[in-house]
């Protein structure tokens, strides 16, 4: 099963916002790059969160957001965002060489095969010599982690089996083109208890919405009662994994 976007566009960014610790990493990575008046895609941008925070950087001169979903991109373009491209993350519509950044969030368990392989096929081609790219993306051992996965056991199943492992993106990276690989944890955002139950009430893990009503509804009644065993103050953390590969040829 793959996610509706277009269903679910107009509540998308009721439980979805930038993450200030991406736009670090997203820093971190133009200041390794040297880079000025930089050219950046913004690959599956969804409605534009992240997209926003990266525009605003000093050293990106142009940032364009794509997706391949019309009703995420017309809520992009209400924030303002105005070079925005409707295209398919395995078919990107620039010119070799022309870009000196491709980035994407959590968008790589979105794609299958063929698909995925194409996408850094794409990047590699799109990018200027020295120019890097960019995914944020969840591993396997993170997902199983979570701490609603013992309530949602066949989403955390259903994420991990499309999902990339870290060693599968290393090497599709490679395979791309990109001598240099680098794969590193991070610890993507704390959470308290109960936005954290309010987040996952409004199903914000794309996981949550392939599963039918009367699952998810016994997962979060499950989950609810047994919401006193967390520390209603205390940070639940959530892990990912950063993916850098920079184009040396």
């Amino acid at each position: 099963m793959t996610t509706d976007f277009a269903a679910i566009a107009s509540t998308y960014d009721e439980t979805r916002y930038g993450h200030s610790e991406i736009l670090t990493i997203v820093k971190d990575a133009i200041r390794r790059h040297q880079g000025t008046d930089m050219t950046i895609v913004d690959v599956g941008c969804g409605t534009g969160n992240e997209t926003s925070l990266i525009r605003e950087l000093p050293q990106a001169s142009m940032v364009i957001g794509v997706d391949s979903c019309l009703e995420m991109l017309s809520k992009a373009r209400r924030k303002g965002l105005l070079l925005l491209v409707m295209a398919d993350a395995s078919a990107l519509p620039f010119r070799d060489a022309s870009v000196d950044m491709v980035f994407s969030s959590f968008l790589l368990h979105h794609l299958r095969g063929r698909e995925l392989r194409q996408l850094f096929a794409e990047s590699y081609r799109i990018l200027r010599r020295g120019g890097v790219v960019l995914s944020i993306a969840a591993e396997h051992a993170q997902l199983r982690r979570k701490i609603y996965a013992p309530y949602f056991p066949d989403a955390i199943d259903a994420e991990c089996a499309r999902t990339p492992d870290r060693t599968e993106v290393e090497t599709i990276y490679r395979e791309a083109g990109f001598a240099s690989v680098e794969a590193t944890p991070f610890l993507y955002e704390l959470r308290d208890r109960d936005s954290m139950v309010a987040r996952l009430n409004g199903r914000y893990a794309s996981q949550l919405t392939l599963l039918d009503p009367d699952e998810f509804a016994a997962g979060m009644t499950a989950l609810k009662a047994d919401a006193e065993r967390f520390d209603a103050k205390g940070a639940i953390p959530e892990y990912r994994n950063t993916y850098l590969g920079w184009k040396t040829q």
